[in-house]
């Protein structure tokens, strides 16, 4: 059995069967990996052979992946993706001239408190290559648990046995409306007032919205209406036309209430919970000098 296995799992047929997975052809996997078409066949029937099961099945012009390609590549990916890490690691050791990172944040500090920190830390150390994913907490968790990120800041996310979660600060949530709004007038939003109201919100995903809705939920609030959008930036823009009442970030919102454009009221029963912004990385390996250079400067900026 142990030679079998050891042949089924070489490297490049397990690349083969991630990236068929992914693009959902023989000829478009072969571009990727820089193989030619026969070659990557080859490998999945060397797959199919060694291991006793088929891993791939005819779909339409494509193919997908069987019952149990789908069960081996799931662990495929997470392997090649330790390799990569542990590669990664031992050039690391050296020093930070050389690496990469690739960390991902949630939508309010990656859009309003990422790119100065991102700039600053890519002009500080020009020789480590930086990637950086901005998404709702949910999908940059995901990516963390895929493997595909080194670390991430986000809000409120579900523990999880393979992540390290750490708060560095909170972020409050305020309740805003537009400057022509009756509310702004007054300066507080009554229970009443939000329940005949339009209520902005973020999409599902959001980790700032979910204290939002359990906030509204714990006040028996229900609005008469609710929009919802992909970003803080068109909450905005619907708020400042006068279309609703929003609760945001206080981060995505302090040039506008700033300036005027947008007007925090106090809401009747109180804000909701402060957003938690915490670091989030896997619990499999340690910190990368790049890593802890990029946390330094995080914590300097955040704390």
């Amino acid at each position: 059995m142990v030679p079998r296995l050891s042949k089924a799992f070489e490297i490049q047929r397990l690349r083969v069967l991630v990236e068929v997975a992914r693009l959902g052809s023989v000829s478009k996997a072969a571009e990727a990996l820089g193989l030619t078409q026969p070659t990557v066949s080859l490998h999945l029937k060397a797959l199919n052979r060694t291991l006793g099961v088929p891993m791939v099945e005819r779909e339409g012009r494509g193919i997908r992946l069987t019952e149990a390609g789908r069960l081996l590549e799931h662990h495929a990916r997470r392997a090649l993706s330790e390799l990569e890490r542990a590669q990664q690691a031992l050039a690391n050791q050296r020093d930070l001239t050389t690496g990469s990172l690739r960390v991902g944040a949630g939508v309010s500090v990656g859009t309003y408190l990422f790119p100065e920190i991102v700039r600053d830390f890519a002009d500080e150390h020009p020789s480590i290559e930086l990637g950086v994913e901005v998404g709702s907490s949910g999908v940059v968790a995901e990516m963390l648990d895929r493997g595909e990120l080194d670390l991430g800041v986000l809000g409120e996310v579900a523990r999880h046995p393979d992540l390290e979660l750490r708060q560095l600060a909170s972020l409050p949530i305020v309740c805003i409306v537009g400057p022509d709004s009756k509310c702004a007038e007054s300066g507080t939003v009554s229970r009443e007032q939000l329940r005949s109201s339009t209520l902005l919100a973020r999409r599902n995903g959001s980790s700032t919205q979910r204290l939002v809705d359990r906030h509204l939920a714990s006040m028996r609030v229900t609005p008469a209406d609710r929009w919802g959008f992909e970003t803080p930036e068109a909450i905005k823009g619907a708020a400042m036309a006068g279309l609703g009442i929003a609760l945001i970030s206080e981060l995505s919102v302090r040039a506008e209430l700033a300036d005027g454009r947008l007007v925090k009221v106090d809401l009747e029963g109180g804000d909701p919970p402060a957003i938690p912004v915490q670091v989030v990385r896997s619990v499999h390996h340690a910190p990368s000098p790049a890593e802890r250079a990029f946390l330094e400067l995080l914590e300097s900026r955040i704390a």
